[in-house]
């Protein structure tokens, strides 16, 4: 993802999300409508 200083991160779609945490996942996920 080329994101390491943001680490952990994850890509949803195209769009790529650093400082990854739980609340924030689920937030991503809630806003994909998964």
């Amino acid at each position: 993802l080329g994101l390491c200083a943001c680490a952990p991160a994850a890509m949803l779609d195209d769009r790529v999300v650093g400082r990854m945490d739980g609340v924030r996942m689920d937030a991503l996920l809630a806003e994909a409508g998964a």
